[in-house]
């Protein structure tokens, strides 16, 4: 389970991946930027990136590519990741096991 997601994520075009933005906490002011995670539904797997933006953005994923937009509403920024390059920049990080559903 992964927990703390902003609700507007994107599959990847050939259904392996998903890209969800992941609110972080700040305990001075409260909420605090957010950081992009890569999740590989087979390999149960999951990466995430540094701390990027207040708000993040998927756009796309497509050939192995994810488009986000930081902050869409001030100052937009378009940002790029290869899964290759999310592999090796972003951290690993645990996944609970699914949990069958009776």
């Amino acid at each position: 389970m992964v927990e703390k997601c902003n609700p507007s994520f994107i599959w990847s075009d050939d259904s392996i991946f998903i890209a969800v933005p992941q609110y972080t906490f700040n305990w001075f002011r409260g909420a605090g930027k957010q950081r992009l995670l890569i999740i590989d539904v087979n390999e149960n797997r999951a990466w995430q990136s540094q701390k990027l933006a207040y708000y993040i953005q998927p756009e796309t994923f497509s050939n192995d590519e994810v488009s986000v937009t930081l902050n869409p509403v001030r100052k937009p920024r378009t940002r790029k990741y290869s899964v290759s390059e999310i592999r090796d920049t972003f951290a690993a990080i645990p996944l609970s096991p699914n949990q069958r559903m009776d």
